[in-house]
Formats: C-alpha cells, structure tokens, sequence
C-alpha cells in the first residue's frame, strides 16, 4: 500500500481541478486559492515520498507530467481572469516546453524530469498563486510580476536545457548509426 501513496497525493492534485473550478465558479475565491495552493503542495510532497518509499514509477512519472499541465492551464485561465491578459507568455512558453517533451517522448527518448524543470514548475506555480491571490488578497501587483519574469526566465532556461538534451540524443543516435 506504501508505495501507492504518491501516486494517490499525485491523483489528488488532478481530483482537485474540478472543486477549483466549481468555486471560482461560485465566486469562492478563497476556497479557490485555498484549494490551488493545497493542489501546488502536492506536487512537492508527492515526490518526495516516491523517492522515501522507493516508490518510483513510470506511471507516477506520467501522472505527474499531466496534473503539473492541467494545474498550470487551469490557474493560467483564472490567473489571466484576475490579473490580465499577459499571463499568456507563461502559458505560451509552458505550451513550448510540453510540445518538446512530447515530441522527444514519441522520437523514443527517455524524458525525465531535470532540475532547471522543477525550479521552472515551482517558480510556475507561486506566480500563479499570487495571480490568482492579488486582487482577491490585495497583494501588491510587483510581487506577481516579479514572480512571473522569474517564471519567464525559468521557462526559457527549461526550453535550452530540453533543447540540448535532445540535440546531444540526436548525436547519439547518429553515432549508433554509423558504428
């Protein structure tokens, strides 16, 4: 049972989009911010406990993937809701970085998440907290767009770091194919 249990805190941050949704619906912004750091939270934990309890798997890995993407769609629409259209160039570059990891994925590398990726999704996450945050909490707004240029920069570090990789991958398998 132990080594179900990130994958469980992983589903738990993909079950929390829908009550997400339901109350910035209801216009239960504090539920909702509640809610989305609670969902942010889980990403941390879920982890580190698949790396405690030697509990790492591919589908954990997957999972994992597709709740960070449905976290960060769904807090970019309400982020951009509060906060203005500008979110878009977060949004916009974690749209790149998901199309390189899923192109390198079906040219049958072995995509693994790297540091510069989890800094990127840690920064993507408190910007959108505060997003979401700053006009409900009364937040100063430099906050927010200090925290979403880091993101930026985050993101666009992701993107050569990926980007790298899957040229260095490239060269590898044209050395395979010459030997």
């Amino acid at each position: 049972m132990k080594r179900h249990i990130p994958n469980i805190i992983t589903s738990l941050r993909i079950i929390l989009t829908i009550p997400i949704i339901i109350s910035f619906l209801f216009e239960n912004y504090t539920l909702m911010i509640v809610l989305t750091v609670i969902s942010a939270l889980t990403d941390c934990l879920d982890g580190l406990l698949a790396r405690s309890l030697d509990a790492q798997t591919v589908l954990g890995a997957k999972l994992d993937a597709i709740s960070d993407k449905l976290f960060v769609l769904t807090s970019s629409l309400f982020v951009m809701h509060f906060s203005g259209i500008i979110f878009i160039i977060p949004l916009a570059l974690e749209g790149i970085i998901s199309i390189i990891n899923v192109k390198r994925y079906f040219c049958g590398e072995n995509v693994h998440s790297k540091m510069t990726g989890k800094v990127k999704t840690w920064f993507l996450f408190i910007t959108m907290i505060l997003g979401v945050s700053v006009s409900i909490l009364n937040i100063p707004n430099i906050l927010l767009y200090i925290s979403m240029f880091l993101t930026v920069i985050a993101q666009i570090l992701t993107i050569i770091d990926y980007k790298k990789e899957e040229i260095e991958h490239k060269k590898q398998l044209q050395k395979l194919s010459l030997v």
